[in-house]
Formats: C-alpha cells, sequence, structure tokens
C-alpha cells in the first residue's frame, strides 16, 4: 500500500488521479490540473467535470506535499463545503489515499503528512491569515472583488 510518505512531490497530477485516486482526467481537465500558470482560470458549462479537477489539484497539493495547505473558498459556505466534501470522497474511496486522512469534517481534511485541505466561506474576515499552498476560488465570478484582494495575500506568504 501506497502511502503518504512514500507520493513523489514530482507526481504529474494526471497520473495522481488515474493511478491514486483511480479518476482518470479528461483532456481538458488535464490541461487545467498540469498547467504551471500560477493563476488558473476556468470558464465552463456546467458538468464538464470543473469541481472534480479542483478537488484532484487539491488532493494532489496536499499528498504530495508535507504540511501544504489548500484553501477553498466560494461565494457559499455551502459551496465551498460541497468542494470539500468531493475532496474527501475522492481520498477517503481511494484505497492507495484513505489510510492517509486522519481527519475529516464539514470544514477541514486533515492527513497524516501534516496536509490540510480547509473550506471557508467567502468572508475577508475567514481568509486572512492563513498562508497557503493552494488558493481555490470556486466559482469566482460570484465572489466579491474584495474576497480576490484578501485572499492574494495568502499564496504570497508560502514558497514557490
Amino acid at each position: 500500500m501506497t502511502t503518504q510518505s512514500t507520493l513523489s512531490p514530482a507526481l504529474d497530477p494526471g497520473a495522481f488521479a488515474e493511478r491514486l485516486v483511480g479518476r482518470p482526467l479528461w483532456s481538458h481537465q488535464l490541461d487545467f490540473a498540469r498547467c504551471p500558470a500560477r493563476y488558473r482560470v476556468a470558464c465552463a458549462g456546467r458538468q464538464v467535470g470543473k469541481s472534480e479537477v479542483l478537488a484532484i489539484a487539491s488532493l494532489h497539493t496536499a499528498f504530495t506535499r508535507r504540511d501544504a495547505i489548500v484553501l477553498l473558498v466560494s461565494a457559499g459556505e455551502v459551496a465551498s463545503q460541497r468542494l470539500l466534501e468531493t475532496c474527501a470522497s475522492l481520498a477517503t474511496s481511494s484505497p492507495m489515499l484513505r489510510g492517509s486522512v486522519l481527519d475529516e469534517n464539514k470544514s477541514e481534511l486533515t492527513l497524516s503528512n501534516g496536509s490540510r485541505i480547509l473550506s471557508v466561506p467567502a468572508s475577508q474576515r475567514q481568509i486572512r491569515g492563513w498562508p497557503v499552498d493552494l488558493l481555490v476560488l470556486d466559482e469566482a465570478g460570484f465572489i466579491d472583488p474584495e474576497i480576490w484582494r484578501a485572499a492574494e495575500p495568502a499564496i504570497i506568504a508560502r514558497t514557490g
């Protein structure tokens, strides 16, 4: 069984999704997941796999980096919790990953390597102060520009 400590940080998100999560990504999802850009934006219709690729990207960061912080922000608390539920479901349904999940609740998923995936509503107070390795703004078009300004310093606080 592969555990948290044996995963390579260089493991490609596509290979991670297919081999460890058991969910191969579609070509447009692979393009998004593999994109090296600091900011990535997906503008797409319903049911094209946006939430799944965001969950895979979040899990990839959390599982391949020790003590990583992934912050999931959405326009509403329910939407950010739903994305965290997708992350938790993918992790716990994978025989390769489930042993690394230490705790899951409606606002946080904690892994054995010290990484955490946190779900917060779009609130300046909730976002400020987190140094994050990956910031996911789900349904960003519905998030107030002030939230964007509050969130951006969070990704500057970490190296890389």
